[in-house]
């Protein structure tokens, strides 16, 4: 047996080490390669993640290298950015976005010098807008390798605030219409406790001159005179107060027919004479005939006496007033022009307002409540017309203008009814009638003892025979031994109203006086009283207050309905 040489020993071991080495570096490398593998199918999984993360992603995002070239986006920025898959690697400024941004790549490069986040709200080609977010891309190591932009769709956000911010201005507005509105009803209320305690006092002063006696005839004259003045004042401010008041409750009714104009201005201009003639402010006139208008004839003699009264009124003594009428194609104009005070610029564009007064000032020269005009207003647009106003300024007289269709039909004109106007549309002094009463029979029922007496008195001064009564029973107890010829009675009574004693009086037969003609006489001037008063069967409805003339007139009436029935 051959036994190795020292030599080749030590090469055996040698080489078994290198062998074991070996080894150990191959499971080494085992180890490494499939940590390796690991990280490799992991990075696959963060890649995955991230593709899905973009893929999900909404907001439009667009990931930029340090080199401005395109690194990724979100699908979301494909529509905005103008972006397709074969743009990845294009340079940002190649890139025709849709926003109206034309400094966008100079923003991106801001970032990448300045490394702050940049922020805008900007608007696309779509109208949409959108805030705009540019922040450095920052690495795991903290360093910056380019930024990322993103967009947020704001537009239902900017919607919202533009209608808050409209709410917002819309509440003040409010308020401050609120406020103005607060602000005009003090000054209405504190004028109308004026224009109503002024003739008041007035009426109450005069009374109890009256009353003490002494007075000779030409004071007693004036004293009646005034009262007569103070109390038609009170009722053209009535009047107004209740047309306002129709208006607003957009109730006001017209009785509608073919109108002459002519006759309806000169109407209204024979009602102003006397006022004319008292300030020496001459009246000139110059009528066309312009052929028949649709529409209510007591409405537009009121449009024409406010106009008349109010450029009347703010005339200085001596002063003209015109009154034209004239035909424009298929218009009539009329035009109310004065060399009155005038109208500042400043309110003009007011001048038609409900109350509105250029002077509402404790020291203002003429009164009234600001609401003739209103009403001149809104029955011009009832009729299908317009009314305008014009002056040169102040101190240099005013000119209104009233247009009117000639051709409109019935149909198309405001709130049409076949009732009677209720009251005048305004009231004028006017003449007493000679007496037609003599020896007519007149039941009266009033419970007001002072307004009682006060008809009673007047009825009898033009011969009638009054037996006036304070309640229904009273005059179911006289009918029938007095046979009154005329029944003027009262609604509101105490125990049992007009409408039920009117109602009484009809079941009655013609002999006991079943068919007697009667008068509602009240203070309630509404529609559905007067319907009502119809409906209980009288045949008038006349409205208080009332002057003697109106009165006799209205038994006059009443007699010859008895005839026509007769």
């Amino acid at each position: 047996m051959i036994r190795p040489t020292h030599g080749a020993q030590s090469r055996n071991e040698g080489l078994q080490a290198a062998r074991e080495e070996q080894q150990s570096t191959n499971e080494k490398l085992a180890t490494l390669n499939e940590k390796l593998q690991n990280r490799y199918e992991e990075l696959g999984r963060l890649n995955n993640d991230l593709i899905n993360v973009i893929g999900s992603i909404e907001m439009p995002i667009v990931i930029i290298g340090g080199d401005r070239l395109i690194r990724r986006f979100t699908p979301s920025a494909r529509r905005i950015m103008n972006l397709v898959g074969g743009d990845i690697g294009r340079p940002i400024d190649d890139i025709k976005h849709s926003l109206k941004v034309p400094h966008l790549s100079q923003w991106v490069s801001e970032v990448f010098v300045t490394l702050t986040m940049k922020e805008a709200e900007v608007e696309g080609q779509d109208g949409r807008w959108y805030r705009v977010q540019i922040r450095p891309y920052k690495t795991t190591d903290d360093k910056i390798d380019g930024a990322v932009l993103s967009l947020t769709d704001i537009n239902v956000l900017k919607d919202a605030v533009e209608t808050a911010r409209g709410s917002r201005d819309d509440a003040r507005q409010a308020q401050a219409e609120a406020e103005e509105a607060n602000r005009s009803k003090d000054v209405f209320l504190a004028t109308l406790s004026h224009e109503l305690r002024t003739p008041l006092a007035t009426v109450l002063m005069q009374a109890q001159l009256l009353h003490r006696g002494g007075l000779n005839e030409a004071k007693t004259k004036r004293a009646t005179e005034s009262i007569e003045r103070a109390a038609r004042l009170q009722i053209h401010l009535i009047d107004d107060l209740l047309d306002v008041s129709c208006i607003v409750a957009g109730k006001l009714k017209m009785e509608l027919g073919a109108v002459d104009l002519p006759s309806v201005v000169q109407t209204a201009l024979d009602a102003v004479r006397p006022l004319a003639e008292a300030k020496s402010v001459q009246l000139e006139v110059a009528l066309e005939p312009v052929g028949p208008v649709s529409g209510d004839a007591m409405r537009l003699q009121q449009v024409v006496w406010n106009l008349l009264t109010n450029a009347i009124k703010f005339t200085p003594k001596e002063g003209q007033v015109l009154v034209t009428l004239e035909r424009m194609d298929t218009q009539a104009r009329i035009r109310v022009s004065d060399t009155g005070l005038g109208i500042k610029a400043e309110f003009l564009p007011r001048v038609f307002d409900l109350f509105s007064q250029a002077d509402t000032s404790t020291t203002r020269a003429y009164g009234g409540l600001g609401l003739g005009l209103a009403i001149v207003h809104r029955l011009v647009e009832l009729h299908g017309g317009t009314v305008h106003a014009e002056s040169p300024g102040d101190g240099k007289g005013a000119t209104f203008s009233v247009t009117l269709p000639l051709t409109v039909r019935l149909e198309h004109l405001g709130r049409a009814s076949d009732s009677k106007a209720i009251h005048a549309a305004a009231p004028s002094p006017g003449k007493d009638q000679p007496a037609q009463l003599n020896g007519i029979r007149i039941l009266l029922v009033e419970d007001d003892q002072d307004g009682r007496e006060a008809f009673a008195e007047t009825l009898k001064q033009s011969g009638a025979e009054v037996n006036a009564v304070a309640s229904a029973a009273e005059a179911i107890q006289v009918i029938g031994e007095f046979k009154p010829e005329v029944i003027l009675c009262d609604i509101s009574i105490p125990g049992e109203d007009g409408y039920s004693l009117l109602r009484r009086i009809r079941e009655l037969s013609s002999e006991r006086g079943g068919w007697i003609p009667a008068a509602a006489l009240t203070a309630h001037v509404s529609e559905e009283k007067r319907r009502r008063s119809l409906s209980a069967g009288f045949q008038m409805h006349i409205s208080k207050p009332l002057d003697a003339t109106q009165l006799k007139a209205a038994v006059v009436e009443l007699l010859a309905c008895a005839k026509q029935r007769a």
